[in-house]
């Protein structure tokens, strides 16, 4: 039996993304775009701040499993001509934040799948 951040790799994993999802959130707010690729506006900050805090609020399986769906869906939402407004005008993305979705989405649907 392991002992530690690591006996949990779902709730840690959680704790770890849902910290990244709220920093990009603050940080926001004094840069666009963030870490000089990152775009962002006010509502996609408070998005960030929002639900990173859930997800710290909330750590486990079922949590990695919504985040996993809801950055797919926003990942995706982005290539799409006609739908990719919503992320690219209403809340500020670009095609790095795009892929950074996509990318969650899959690493966090891994870990709810295979970890534990």
């Amino acid at each position: 039996m392991e002992v530690g951040p690591i006996a949990n790799i779902n709730k840690t994993y959680s704790q770890v993304i849902g910290a990244v999802v709220a920093l990009v959130g603050v940080l926001g707010f004094f840069q666009n775009p963030v870490l000089g690729i990152l775009g962002v506006n006010i509502y996609s900050n408070i998005i960030h701040l929002l639900g990173g805090g859930v997800v710290i609020w909330k750590p486990g399986k079922m949590t990695n499993k919504v985040l996993g769906i809801v950055a797919l869906v926003v990942g995706a939402i982005g290539f799409i001509p006609g739908v990719s407004v919503i992320a690219t005008d209403w809340l500020g993305f670009n095609t790095a934040f795009h892929i950074l979705h996509l990318i969650i989405g899959v690493v966090s649907l891994g870990v709810a799948m295979w970890a534990d």
